[in-house]
């Protein structure tokens, strides 16, 4: 029989898995069942947008696969949430007009009706009175007309009602035509993802952007550390995001797979009933019976159309659940090695830390025990603490970074704006290896420096300190000030004076004014003989320190010894015995020599009598 037939086609489309629930259309309202139905599309639209993310979770070339899977499955389960949302719609029964509004529009209705009639009725008046007016005389056309006045305004007022009416009117007519229906909602949400429903070329896989291994920097590591962990991060919300969407296609599947066995049962009752005897022999029951099945068919077709894209969404979200579960495992791996990486990195980084601090230690000790001069013990301390600093910090910036092109490129505009800044401090930098070489600056000796005179006190890689002497001739003395000087005076035009290394010797000069007519070899000999007595007292300590210079210099110099020279200037004849002074034993040698020139004076009348005037000791030199 043809209702055979019908319970089987439909027992075969019941035969769909469904989870039992109550009915759609008896059961569910509109109200509730649209805002399931559209919160349903919300939640697949957030879910497919949150799985586009994914182009940043892609490490190793596998996580590619991952991806590509995850965003086909999200694709099309949007497709379907949008179909199933459709055939839902479709579905359900057109809301209820509220009994309120539609009162309220045939009273605006009537309204609007009955004031165009009035504006009709007393254009009418007005037409009358006019043709009333021109039949009539002068006698009765006053009052006439002033009839005819008063109906004027009070169409005018008519027309203005009419006018503000059809206003009103109007702008219900709009709000009524801008409440758009599920159907049409739906459809707008649709518009505003056209790439989930591109086919072809049009269909455009977002930009992947891979991860990487970080390079072997510390700092590319960390990056790619960050990176994985936001990868990780964002595959298990994705995760927990689609098992809340399956969760919501199950609630939605509910009461349609309880409509559709509602259905599959009334059709297997009303194919029993068509089977017996009394209604197969009766035309009049079974046309009613083929009435009922055409009814449950459409009612089943309906319900499959909603029902079937749900259940296929739910069994890709299941899919996509084992896709991002593999995923998630294969970034994990990942974020396990290149933990492991960057933890290794940092102990390595922590040990040759630790291995230059000792080597440090070792070499200041080692310096300390062997190098017993101050002046060479500094020295090596200097380059230790200098070595050690570049080291250290070669070994950050190799472990820190892995670009060493852009490093380089970094480093040339770095180094050219710390050489613009910091020339001065960069050439007292250079000055101070000159400064502590081997013809350089020792503490202890006396320079003359733009001027200033001083015993240095201290040699630092920028600057250098004197204590500043003052005086007139030769003496000297301190003056309880401290001169501080940049290395980088050891490059300007201004000379330094310093004694020859290894030497702390000056010269000074005895000045004895003679007459003109005085015999000049004999005055010549007798005070350089005095003069030489007091000098052979120190000449070994001279000699002494001749000796070291020419070990220093390899050049054999001669031990300076006093000499006499007559001077001739505006004053008269003057003789000018020059001798070598210890500038640590300068006032003695002074006073011991002025002693012998005077005693030799004294002691010699011819001497006495060339002599127009005290000797006196004055420096050759300023130092």
């Amino acid at each position: 029989m043809r209702s055979s037939s019908l319970f089987g086609l439909l027992a075969a489309l019941g035969s769909w898995p469904f989870m039992a629930a109550t009915s759609l259309n008896d059961v569910a309202t509109s109200g509730p069942r649209s805002e399931q139905v559209l919160g349903h599309v919300n939640a697949a639209m957030k879910w497919y947008r949150q799985s586009q993310n994914g182009a940043q979770w892609v490490g190793e070339p596998s996580d590619r696969i991952y991806f590509d899977g995850e965003h086909a499955l999200a694709n099309r389960v949007l497709q379907l949430a949008f179909s199933s949302a459709q055939a839902d719609a479709l579905a359900l029964p057109s809301p209820p007009a509220a009994g309120k509004t539609d009162a309220a529009n045939q009273k605006l209705l009537a309204s609007q009706a009955e004031a165009a009639t009035r504006v009709s009725q007393l254009q009418g008046k007005i037409a009358d009175l006019d043709r009333q007016i021109q039949a009539a005389g002068a006698d009765n056309s006053a009052l006439l007309q002033t009839q005819r006045n008063e109906l004027a305004a009070e169409l005018d007022l008519a027309k203005t009602t009419h006018d503000s009416i059809n206003q009103v009117a109007s702008f219900v007519a709009i709000q009524g035509d801008s409440s758009s229906s599920l159907t049409d909602q739906i459809a707008e949400l649709q518009r505003s993802v056209p790439e989930a429903f591109a086919q072809g070329d049009a269909a455009k896989v977002p930009e992947l952007k891979s991860i990487g291994s970080g390079g072997s920097g510390l700092i590319g590591r960390g990056e790619a550390f960050y990176a994985l962990f936001k990868a990780v991060r964002g595959v298990e919300v994705l995760d927990h995001e689609t098992l809340e969407l399956e969760g919501i296609v199950t609630g939605l599947r509910k009461p349609l797979g309880d409509s559709i066995r509602t259905i599959i049962q009334q059709g297997k009752a009303a194919t029993d009933q068509a089977a017996t005897p009394e209604t197969s022999a009766d035309p009049g029951k079974l046309d009613a019976l083929r009435g009922n099945f055409q009814d449950l068919a459409s009612k089943f077709r309906d319900l499959a159309g909603a029902a079937v894209p749900l259940r296929q969404e739910q069994l890709l979200l299941e899919q996509s659940h084992q896709n991002l579960a593999v995923w998630r495992a294969s970034l994990q791996r990942q974020y396990t090695v290149i933990i492991r990486s960057l933890l290794w990195k940092v102990l390595s980084l922590g040990l040759v830390i630790a291995l230059m601090l000792g080597l440090s230690d070792i070499w200041r000790r080692a310096t300390f025990r062997y190098v017993h001069d101050l002046r060479r013990r500094r020295q090596f301390l200097l380059i230790r603490r200098f070595t050690t600093s570049i080291i250290l910090v070669l070994v950050v910036i190799f472990t820190f970074v892995s670009d060493y092109s852009s490093l380089a490129t970094y480093a040339g505009f770095l180094t050219a704006g710390v050489a613009v800044a910091l020339q001065t401090v960069i050439v007292s930098v250079a000055a101070y290896f000159l400064l502590i070489g081997r013809y350089g600056v020792r503490v202890g000796d006396r320079l003359t420096v733009s001027g200033v005179t001083g015993t240095v006190i201290d040699i630092g890689l920028v600057r250098f300190y004197m204590t500043e002497l003052a005086g007139t001739g030769v003496e000297l003395h301190p003056t309880g000030r401290v001169a501080v000087f940049a290395n980088s005076v050891l490059f300007q035009p201004t000379p330094i004076y310093r004694q020859l290394p290894g030497t702390d010797y000056t010269w000074h000069e005895a000045v004895v004014p003679l007459v003109a007519t005085a015999d000049f070899p004999y005055l010549t000999g007798k005070l350089l003989a005095a003069a030489t007595k007091v000098y052979t007292e120190y000449r070994p300590s001279l000699e002494k320190q001749h000796g070291e210079i020419e070990r220093l210099i390899d050049l054999k110099l001669e031990v300076p010894e006093p000499a006499s020279q007559l001077r001739y200037s505006a004053a008269g004849v003057e003789l000018v015995i020059r001798y070598p002074v210890e500038i640590a034993h300068v006032a003695v040698t002074d006073n011991l020599m002025a002693s012998a020139i005077l005693e030799a004076i004294r002691g010699d009348n011819q001497i006495k009598d060339a002599t127009t005037a005290m000797p006196r000791i004055q420096a050759a030199v300023k130092v």
